[in-house]
């Protein structure tokens, strides 16, 4: 291995530590008790070493919201990739899409519960990527769960999907949010939604 490709391993090593770390403490603690500073302390590094990385904190906490996106797309490919009936399916992505949110709650307010700077608001390449294989996932297997119906234009496709998330999005962040205890809410606000969503297909 050569000195540059050494540098370069080093320098990745570093990054994925300073990663790895953030997500740690934002395990047990609010996102804005999260410093450069603190993050520093924990793989006993300066600061400065982490600004070489990361611009800021806002370019950080992107880069774990594009791990949340990485994974959740996974996830969702995986729970459609089975076989069964088109609504076993859509039950699948419903389940695994709430127990992404339950295990990993720091990724999922990250991605879509907080926006403070353009950072955050900003949408990498890699982000759409992933927005675009978790909506085309969901597309294709609400695509065959139509029947009868007309086939769905674009447009239509999108509305129903975005009833599913919406469904599904709200009841998380409700029990995210403590306002909820009973987390059967996440399993029946999914079933009412994926009903909801068959009668408007058929």
């Amino acid at each position: 291995m050569s000195s540059v490709e050494r540098r370069e391993e080093e320098r990745e090593n570093l990054r994925r530590a300073i990663l790895t770390a953030s997500r740690e403490l934002l395990a047990t603690e609010d996102m804005e008790k999260v410093s450069m500073r603190r993050i520093a302390e924990k793989i006993r590094y300066s600061p400065t070493t982490i600004y070489l990385h990361f611009k800021d904190k806002g370019e950080l906490l992107d880069a774990l919201a594009e791990e949340g996106y990485a994974l959740l797309a996974e996830r969702l490919a995986a729970a459609a990739s089975g076989g069964g009936e088109p609504v076993e399916r859509l039950r699948r992505i419903a389940d695994a899409y709430i127990a992404f949110a339950m295990e990993y709650k720091q990724h999922y307010r990250l991605m879509f519960q907080y926006g403070e700077g353009p950072s955050i608001y900003g949408e990498s390449v890699k982000r759409k990527l992933w927005t675009r294989q978790i909506n085309e996932t969901l597309a294709a297997v609400i695509e065959a769960a139509r029947g009868p119906a007309p086939t769905l234009d674009a447009a239509a496709i999108r509305s129903v999907r975005h009833v599913l998330w919406a469904h599904m999005h709200g009841a998380v962040s409700l029990v995210l949010a403590g306002r909820v205890k009973d987390q059967e809410i996440l399993k029946q606000s999914s079933e009412t939604a994926i009903a909801g969503l068959l009668a408007r297909l058929q």
